[in-house]
């Protein structure tokens, strides 16, 4: 517990933190890699009507989710492990829509 004579209220500290000013520049470099890369990945799976998602596709639009948030958010999180990650959801998805049209089962 913080005692009341302890503390003091900084605006700037609670907005920015502790953080040097080059982790936000690494967090913009990283949205811009991550953000452009997975734009071309949801183009090569194609798009789809909100209506028409499936429960495969929420889950992808769940995994890419957290797999470009972790990317962008934490510095920890190497941009080729994340890119990996999206590379695999999205080839994963093309797989599962191939063999949705070829075998009606896998549909259902």
């Amino acid at each position: 517990m913080i005692d009341g004579e302890e503390y003091t209220f900084d605006f700037l500290k609670m907005l920015f933190g502790d953080f040097s000013f080059m982790i936000y520049l690494e967090i913009m470099l990283r949205v811009i890699i991550i953000m452009s890369y997975t734009i071309l990945i949801i183009g090569w799976i194609g798009k789809r009507a909100v209506g028409t998602l499936g429960s495969a596709d929420i889950l992808l639009i769940v995994a890419m989710g957290s797999a470009v948030g972790d990317a962008m958010f934490y510095p920890s999180v190497p941009l080729v492990v994340a890119i990996s990650v999206i590379t695999l959801i999205a080839v994963f998805q093309r797989v599962y829509v191939l063999l949705g049209v070829k075998y009606q089962r896998v549909r259902k």
